[in-house]
């Protein structure tokens, strides 16, 4: 697997919950990591701007976003 495909995350807080959203609202991937760092397979996302959010083991919402090229 090429290295491009892989999101990796990393936090200082426990993630209960990712979610990633295309630009258009539709949610496209949803996983439960239960841990402070992982990795997500990206490679059937096709190229654009991506918006995700990280649910925290204290309940606060992280949102970023990430560009498929």
């Amino acid at each position: 697997m090429d290295p491009d495909d892989i999101l990796y995350f990393e936090s200082d807080r426990l993630v209960r919950e990712i979610k990633i959203f295309d630009v258009n609202g539709h949610l496209v991937h949803n996983s439960v990591p239960g841990s402070k760092k992982f990795e997500i397979n990206i490679q059937s996302l096709t190229q654009s701007v991506y918006f995700y959010q990280l649910k925290t083991e204290d309940n606060e919402i992280l949102k970023g976003r990430v560009i498929v090229l």
